[in-house]
């Protein structure tokens, strides 16, 4: 299937009110390009999750599901011996100068040394796979940089101020860590609002021969997440802070699980589930990401930690530790099958599937200039419509060039699509006209140049 009028129709300039009809990834359903709205946005009220969710085949669960993968993997944890070390334990004890100052801490740091008095002695173990012995006083850091004297969480970046370097450290920073970190990452949806920027992703490297394979193919972006990737990377799990609201933080993380999971699926992975959470305020929930047939379904889960206690930030440390394996060792499963001349085979069958149906766009719509009025040389709209021009030049592909149109006329492209760059042209072109004669251009350029956008769209 061709898909190139895709990027073009995307890039299509309309009149106010008009929506243009593209042909949507379920065939035999359309959907319009819509002026671009946040993610932050759309899912601020009921109403508009209800239309981004039914737009990008997504499902948000308000149920709790049970999880049997979590209690197999709480049922192995064995805590490392340096836990109840005698002299960290005290160094945990709430010191003399802040004894005064928070009686949060003074109360975590009485509940952490209940909390290692109650566990069994069989639950320890001289093996340390969290790398605990050297992680521990960092980790305290951490939790005790939350609750400091004076700090209260007023925004997003104040309230990840000490779970950044708690994912940070479980999925990538340990030796056994095969993640990579990234924070304020867009992701590419399958509908509007096109992209949504996640506080924290992980991801892990593609084979370097797999992601040339997929970088050949027509439609490469459909083996990204990332707006601005190349497929060499898989997502393999999503974090969402909010300081209050959390239905904002649940329907923000579907997002991100939704692209991870359409990625995933083009890459030929089977349809095992993705993990992500939430944090709002001093509670992290973990959440599950599965398909049921052509849509993702995202649902909370049983388990949920209060970070605020510091014993319980050190065990969804170590339970993020026992995702970041799992999770590691599936992803290692496909890079096998990789290795395989059979296995190979059925990727490759796989991927050239997802190249003809592609889940996503190239390239995010962008929303129609509300002026473009060119302002007095030193006016910073003069400035701010330079600054378009020139990304223009940079980001339109296969496109019309835009001439320098000082001093000379611009260049007509007849039978060119209808594309920003393209009419940039066309505006300065009855500028030239206009200025030269007095008249405006004896052909209505306009009229033609929309009856050709039409006429492409409608033969697609």
């Amino acid at each position: 299937m061709n898909t190139d009028y895709m990027e073009e129709a995307s890039q299509l300039r309309r009149s106010p009110g008009r929506k243009t009809s593209v042909p949507c990834l379920v065939p035999g359903l359309t959907q319009s390009i819509d002026t671009p709205m946040s993610a932050s946005a759309s899912v601020a009220s009921y109403e508009k999750w209800e239309a981004v969710s039914s737009r990008n085949n997504v499902i948000l669960q308000d149920q709790i599901v049970d999880v049997p993968l979590f209690h197999k993997l709480l049922g192995e944890i064995k805590y490392p011996n340096c836990l109840r070390d005698t002299k960290f334990v005290e160094w945990v004890s709430p010191r003399q100068d802040k004894k005064v100052a928070t009686g949060t801490l003074t109360r975590g740091a009485f509940m952490y040394m209940h909390w290692i008095s109650t566990l069994q002695v069989d639950r320890f173990h001289d093996h340390d796979p969290y790398e605990l012995e050297q992680r521990r006083y960092t980790l305290v850091d951490c939790w005790d940089s939350r609750l400091s004297p004076g700090y209260k969480l007023r925004n997003e970046t104040e309230l990840r101020r000490g779970t950044d370097p708690l994912i940070d450290s479980a999925f990538a920073l340990r030796l056994q860590g095969k993640h990579i970190f990234g924070a304020e990452r867009e992701l590419f949806l399958p509908a509007s609002p096109w992209t949504a920027k996640a506080d924290v992703i992980t991801l892990m490297e593609l084979p370097n021969d797999w992601s040339l394979f997929l970088t050949k193919l027509q439609n490469p972006q459909v083996f990204s997440s990332e707006a601005q990737g190349a497929p060499s990377r898989v997502v393999t799990f999503a974090f969402e802070a909010k300081s209050k609201d959390n239905d904002a933080a649940s329907r923000q993380l579907t997002l991100y699980l939704c692209s991870a999971q359409n990625q995933r699926r083009a890459l030929g992975f089977e349809d095992e589930p993705l993990f992500g959470a939430t944090i709002v305020g001093s509670i992290l929930i973990m959440y599950i990401s599965t398909w049921s047939d052509d849509k993702v379904v995202v649902a909370p889960t049983e388990l949920r930690y209060n970070l605020d206690n510091l014993h319980e930030f050190i065990e969804c440390y170590i339970f993020l530790c026992k995702v970041a394996d799992h999770s590691a060792g599936e992803v290692e499963n496909v890079f096998q099958n990789w290795e395989s001349e059979r296995g190979k085979q059925d990727l490759k069958e796989r991927n050239y599937r997802a190249n003809q149906r592609p889940w996503r766009m190239r390239h995010k719509p962008e929303a129609p200039k509300k002026s473009r009025k060119r302002g007095r040389q030193g006016d910073d709209r003069s400035q701010g419509v330079m600054e378009d021009l020139e990304s223009f030049r940079d980001g339109v592909e296969d496109g019309p060039a835009l001439n320098d149109v000082q001093g000379e006329e611009p260049v007509i492209h007849e039978g060119d699509p209808l594309i920003r760059a393209n009419l940039r042209a066309l505006e300065e072109y009855e500028k030239t006209h206009a200025n030269s004669v007095g008249l405006p251009p004896s052909k209505d350029i306009r009229l033609w140049a929309r009856h050709s956008a039409g006429s492409i769209v409608g033969a697609s």
